[in-house]
């Protein structure tokens, strides 16, 4: 990304989410019934993800800086 060129290999898809929004879930589950013994995905909310190709946009724009992908 520092020389604007980024390889995104694959058809990969992902989520993100920030770590207070993934402690805050954690806390929520660990004090409620209701987490007990399930099986749950914690994402974005984003349906599919994000691709890699995706994610170096995204994170081109935020450094204004928009990689060949």
């Amino acid at each position: 990304m520092a020389r604007g060129f980024a390889p995104a290999i694959g058809q990969g898809r992902f989520s993100l989410i920030h770590v207070e929004d993934l402690a805050r879930a954690l806390l929520a589950l660990a004090l409620s019934p209701a987490g007990t013994g399930a099986t749950l995905e914690v994402d974005d909310g984003r349906e599919g993800g994000v691709s890699h190709a995706e994610f170096a946009r995204l994170a081109g724009a935020a450094l204004g800086r928009p990689p060949r992908v």
